[in-house]
């Protein structure tokens, strides 16, 4: 059979030319399942198949990052603003914000204060719980109490507010003293013709920055996405460096992209323009938004063409890997796009996985999603945190 991948950005599904061989039989039951999983799960609208084998990358090391790694990257900072938030502490960090410039921060941050419709404070939650928990009382006033709608709030000018407000407390996110990127970076990604990948499910762009001073962004994240908004420039190129399965605080897109991610408006949908911005951070009184999906229940991520062939090139990966490196990544039972994912991939190249995460009832739970029937047995490999990984490889 022939197959057909969405190119890069566009989300183009462009069938693979006429010489393509069919794709492994294995393979293809494997993504079968793969698109099953998601289908049962109810997040999956449409999931074209990965591309022909023969143009796949042999990858040698796959990093798989949560928020962990940044946190780690970040801590012991003498201000404490510049350390990154983890999930539990997001929302508080968010009210520890005291600013005058920009402008729209302290009315954002008083906004979703002010309208947060739960009897326990916002503060109490974890930013995906918050997030749930008020879509939720959202969503029911608007079905059964819509004489008491207001019409200020609503999940899209909420999931808005909130989304900048993300983006704002991460730039200024900055790495500690001790040159763990430097190290990392000249380790494992030095060279441009590197096999090695990175899956993150962070925004924050503080690993970006280390890679952008040696690789083409159109590599980096996907061939498409323009340096601003005025370039003009074309990249072929197959297999990125760096997966952003949520998006970045440095993608820019149009307001109206942004709400039809959060609201789910459209199958397969194409965001025709997606740039970088590194300069500035996008304001809610700015038609430019971030392009980031929030820690929403059904993440709208397989309605989008750009999010479906990252996650699809992400299993790829991982189908592919010779070793997988899953550092500050506790895979949390809610995202179950990400859980299907691990828990559906094949692998015949796979040899090592190492786990880094000071809890070691994370190494119990990978051990129990990867040691299957369809996955090599392979050597295992635990580090407390980071920053011990990179001095004893580096």
């Amino acid at each position: 059979m022939t197959v057909g991948i969405p190119s890069a950005s566009s989300g183009r599904y462009s069938p693979l030319p006429s010489f393509s061989l069919q794709v492994p039989g294995v393979f293809r039951s494997l993504l079968i399942k793969f698109k099953l999983a998601l289908l049962k799960r109810g997040v999956v609208r449409n999931f074209e198949f990965m591309r022909n084998s023969i143009n796949r990358l042999e990858v040698k090391k796959l990093f798989i990052f949560g928020a962990g790694v940044t946190y780690s990257i970040s801590s012991r900072n003498q201000q404490s603003f510049k350390e990154a938030p983890l999930d539990s502490n997001f929302i508080s960090k968010l009210l520890e914000i005291d600013v005058k410039k920009p402008k729209w921060v302290k009315p954002s941050i008083e906004y979703i204060v002010d309208q947060w419709k739960d009897e326990e404070p916002i503060e109490k939650f974890g930013l995906e719980e918050a997030i749930i928990t008020q879509n939720s009382h959202l969503e029911f006033i608007e079905a059964i109490h819509k004489n008491r709608r207001n019409e200020s709030v609503t999940p899209q000018s909420y999931l808005s507010n909130l989304s900048h407000l993300i983006c704002y407390l991460l730039s200024r996110v900055r790495e500690n003293r001790n040159s763990l990127l430097e190290n990392f970076i000249s380790k494992f990604f030095a060279n441009n013709n590197t096999k090695n990948r990175i899956i993150t499910f962070n925004y924050d762009k503080i690993i970006d920055e280390y890679l952008l001073g040696n690789i083409d962004p159109k590599e980096m994240y996907f061939d498409e996405i323009k340096e601003n908004r005025s370039d003009n420039s074309h990249l072929e190129f197959e297999s990125p460096i760096l997966l952003k399965l949520h998006g970045s605080i440095n993608w820019r897109c149009h307001e109206d992209d942004f709400n039809n991610i959060i609201n789910a408006e459209e199958e397969n949908h194409r965001i025709p323009e997606i740039w970088i911005d590194n300069r500035n951070r996008p304001s809610v009184n700015d038609e430019r938004f971030p392009l980031i999906i929030p820690p929403l229940p059904q993440k709208p991520i397989t309605r989008v063409k750009l999010f479906q062939y990252l996650w699809t090139k992400a299993f790829e990966y991982l189908f592919e890997t010779e070793e997988i490196i899953i550092a500050g990544y506790s895979l949390p039972d809610a995202d179950g796009l990400a859980n299907s994912m691990f828990r559906t991939f094949k692998s015949n190249s796979l040899k090592i996985v190492t786990i880094i995460d000071p809890n070691t009832d994370i190494l119990a739970k990978w051990r129990s999603v990867i040691r299957r029937g369809n996955v090599p047995s392979c050597s295992w490999r635990y580090y407390e945190d980071f920053n011990e990984y990179i001095k004893q490889n580096a």
